[in-house]
């Protein structure tokens, strides 16, 4: 789930899709692990990452302006497989550099 944006995404179908619609609107995306922290089953990562609104992103027309991010996930990984996860970052910035509306 990403907070920002709501409604977990569930299902690999579903992340599958959620994430092929991500890279069809930034095909350039990158992401840059800053920091891994772990404690047993719970890790956190700390990222930076941007890229170019180039292609519809859940009904927004690409604008063609590029951004950087920064922003942390929290995984719960049970026999080697994630359970769980959360991530946040800041959507308000992120829609702002996009020139997006903020819902």
């Amino acid at each position: 789930m990403q907070a920002a944006l709501g409604e977990p995404v569930r299902g690999r179908q579903a992340i599958h899709d959620n994430f092929a619609a991500f890279f069809r609107a930034f095909p350039d995306s990158y992401t840059k692990v800053e920091h891994v922290f772990a404690d047993g089953e719970w890790a956190i990562i700390d990222w930076t990452g941007g890229g170019t609104f180039l292609g519809e992103f859940f009904g927004h027309a690409p604008t063609g302006r590029s951004l950087t991010l920064c922003g942390c996930g929290f995984f719960h990984v049970v026999g080697g497989r994630i359970q769980f996860q959360r991530g946040y970052w800041d959507k308000v910035t992120w829609f702002r550099k996009l020139g997006l509306p903020i819902d």
